[in-house]
């Protein structure tokens, strides 16, 4: 059990073996995310929304241990 983004993210990296929600943001930038997740009629999370307007956290999933090149194959 967790309480927090980070732990959310290990989970699914390591338990599930998928790429964490915050890795795929940062592959495809806070401003993409938005625009999908908008275009999908949810709503956009806050830190989402203010990454994409401000350029700022560059990273969202940032881990010393986790080398989050594993989640994506090389054509």
């Amino acid at each position: 059990m967790t309480g927090t983004i980070t732990g959310i993210d290990m989970i699914m990296g390591a338990g599930f073996n998928w790429a964490p929600p915050s890795v795929l943001v940062d592959t495809m930038g806070a401003a993409a995310a938005v625009r999908l997740i908008d275009e999908s009629g949810l709503p956009v999370p806050k830190a989402i929304a203010s990454a994409a307007e401000s350029g700022k956290p560059k990273r969202f999933f940032v881990h010393p241990f986790v080398n989050t090149g594993k989640y994506f194959v090389a054509g």
